[in-house]
């Protein structure tokens, strides 16, 4: 560790400073979009009801709606979300035609996603999503379960935003982390052993007492190490436990690669923090509230009117129960309001504002309509209208957190031995870069889009052909048909190889030309059988 305790607690505060002035944006937000977690700057009691300063849910379901297809489509529970491929040169290529390389690939993209869902994987991403789409940031730990020689699972913990602070590398990576956990002394004891922890600590253990402990968890890059040894004191990320009763360092490990990934909606240059769906709704939000108080304050009004009344002209307290009367002294003495105003006039205001909030989230755009009759090209047309719509969002969720989180899980599975032996055609060819190619809906639609542009192209050929029948020299329909295989994911199984394409025309080409031989052979003997009878007649 490169940094003291003292120096860790100093950069947290001085983090905590700088990020005051994103709070009570965060505070707001969260009370009208995401009440359980409406913590951030008013302390909550535990099982105190979270909404009862809301009007109104558009928000809660819109916002429910955006994070739970981002879910859906991003990283799906029900069907592998991404595949596993070569880098980009034309030796990698040349590798990917490789039937058991290929295989081997997507064994591997199984297994991966068969231990995302076996672990805490769709619950924790659950809340990633919340989060970023509310706040415009979410950051996750990405852990490997304990276990040193065999590999026994992932655990992951989505932070919520008002427990961690971060800071970035000059190209805007983030690379140091800290969170603030609490702990009962038991808990402390239990995960950090007795050994380090303050005379405080130990006692609410022995007590057994709920009295909770503050620690820092510090994620931070390790400058001064030896990088030819792989110990947890010399790993490139350094991890720091420090309590917060006596500043001191309760537990120091090492990551080999960053393990927590914090996202960005979008993000301005000079900003640490992200900006959300939630951020700009937050005035319509606000005023949807408001207006929808007042319309039920005039709707009270006009059901239940107040009533007046002269000094004494009433006997006894007025009961407005049904059935009930009240006696007064004159008949004449006492009325009711007479309620002037339309108590329809804002819903107009109301429906535009409740809509401009379901458009910030997206939620007309990502619903698909439930009807039988929607065709395949309607579908599609969604489906392209939701990439262009949150394209630029997906692909920075896609650098910040799911491009590094399939590369350190196949890398910690493969050193742990997880996967299936590499074939020899890829043992042999020395390190190799793996890339994830994503199969979600989204990507899916890109493929399509290519798909239509082939079958348009191809189209116009034929019709081309008419005229030019050398037109199609162009075209390779090997290339294509693969291509169309690969956008409709087709199991590689389901594709030849292209040696065994190789050897399988070869030997149709063989054999054609042996039945063209033989048809030539036969045509000669006939034509001197021919040649024969004609001579005999003569």
């Amino acid at each position: 560790m490169n940094l003291t305790p003292q120096d860790l607690v100093h950069k947290y505060s001085t983090l905590i400073r700088e990020r005051r002035n994103w709070e009570p944006g965060w505070q707001e937000i969260a009370d009208h979009l995401i009440p359980r977690k409406n913590s951030i700057t008013v302390r909550q009691t535990p099982g105190k009801k979270k909404q009862s300063k809301r009007y109104v849910s558009t928000g809660m379901h819109a916002h429910e709606i955006l994070a739970a297809n981002l879910q859906g489509t991003l990283t799906s529970r029900a069907f592998r979300w991404f595949d596993l491929r070569l880098g980009d040169s034309d030796e990698d290529r040349i590798l990917e035609t490789v039937p058991a390389v290929r295989e081997w690939l997507q064994s591997c993209s199984k297994r991966l996603w068969v231990d995302f869902n076996s672990s805490n994987f769709q619950s924790q991403t659950h809340e990633f999503y919340l989060d970023i789409t509310a706040f415009g940031t979410a950051a996750i730990l990405h852990e490997e379960l304990e276990g040193k020689e065999r590999f026994n699972g992932f655990n992951f913990t989505t932070y919520p935003i008002e427990s961690y602070v971060f800071e970035e590398n000059e190209r805007g990576v983030v690379d140091q982390f800290c969170a603030l956990l609490t702990y009962t002394g038991q808990q402390a004891i239990d995960k950090f052993g007795a050994e380090k922890m303050p005379e405080k600590v130990i006692k609410a253990a022995e007590k057994q007492n709920s009295d909770r402990f503050n620690f820092l968890h510090w994620i931070v890059p390790r400058h001064l190490r030896d990088e030819k040894k792989r110990d947890a004191a010399n790993m490139p990320f350094a991890s720091v436990y420090i309590s917060l009763e006596g500043n001191h360092v309760v537990q120091e490990g090492g990551y080999q690669e960053f393990p927590v990934y914090v996202a960005r909606w979008n993000k301005n240059s000079n900003e640490r923090y992200g900006r959300g769906p939630g951020d700009v709704a937050l005035p319509d939000l606000k005023v949807l509230d408001k207006a929808t108080e007042l319309d039920l304050d005039a709707w009270a009004k006009y059901i239940d009117p107040p009533w007046f009344t002269e000094d004494d002209g009433v006997i006894g307290a007025v009961d407005l129960r049904p059935g009930k009367g009240t006696v007064v002294r004159d008949r004449n003495a006492m009325w009711f309001y007479e309620f002037r105003g339309r108590p329809d006039a804002g819903r107009l205001q109301l429906d535009e504002l409740r809509q401009s909030i379901r458009q910030t989230f997206f939620a007309d755009q990502l619903e698909l309509p439930q009807s039988d009759r929607m065709t395949a090209e309607e579908i599609r047309t969604r489906v392209e209208l939701m990439q262009r719509v949150l394209g630029p969002t997906l692909g920075r969720i896609e650098s910040e957190f799911l491009n590094p989180l399939i590369e350190r899980s196949f890398r910690i599975m493969l050193d742990k031995g997880a996967f299936p032996e590499a074939p020899a055609e890829l043992a042999d060819a020395g390190p190799r870069t793996i890339e994830v190619r994503y199969s979600g809906p989204l990507a899916r639609s890109e493929r399509l889009s290519e798909i239509s542009a082939l079958d348009r192209w191809v189209n116009s050929m034929a019709g081309l052909a008419n005229v030019d029948p050398t037109v199609f020299d162009i075209v390779d329909t090997d290339v294509i048909a693969r291509r169309y295989g690969e956008s409709l994911d087709v199991p590689e199984q389901a594709m030849r190889d292209p040696e065994d394409l190789r050897r399988l025309r070869e030997a149709r080409a063989a054999q054609q030309q042996q039945q063209q031989q033989a048809d030539l052979g036969l045509a000669q003997s006939q034509i001197a059988e021919n040649m024969a009878r004609a001579q005999s007649l003569q």
